[in-house]
């Protein structure tokens, strides 16, 4: 269950990722970004967002390490076919946890720095805005 919620969490980001390296006309992208700047400059929510990151990466670091046991596992002298079979099968989910926990977690660091540049944009846009006006 945990797994559906982490390839959940992929999806999410990548569809967002995707909307906004979009070349969209400025005006529909800003009424794309004006909600979720405001949403991740929320306090509790980017709290629970960094905590989401953290877990994630420690259930990768902890899937990995798992996966490093089975690549050795895999690789000892007396396994009967079955077990070998198993053991690949396994090794390969494990594969894919630690893919999915390390690219989720790279892509909300992207989530993260998209964020401040946007909002850094929209900062020098305000202020050429109101140096037109006052010229």
């Amino acid at each position: 269950m945990l797994w559906y919620g982490l390839y959940g969490l992929l999806a999410a980001e990548v569809a967002v990722l995707t909307l906004l390296v979009l070349p969209l006309p400025l005006a529909l992208q800003a009424a794309l970004l004006r909600p979720m700047r405001m949403l991740w400059n929320a306090a509790p929510f980017r709290a629970v967002m960094i905590g989401v990151a953290v877990v994630v990466l420690v259930i990768g670091i902890a899937s990995y390490q798992e996966n490093n046991a089975l690549y050795h596992k895999r690789h000892a002298p007396n396994l009967a076919e079955g077990q070998l079979e198993a053991l690949n099968v396994r090794y390969f989910r494990g594969q894919r946890n630690v893919y999915l926990c390390f690219l989720s977690d790279y892509l909300l660091l992207m989530l993260f720095g998209f964020n401040n540049l946007f909002q850094e944009i929209a900062d020098l846009r305000k202020r050429v805005s109101v140096g037109k006006k006052t010229k």
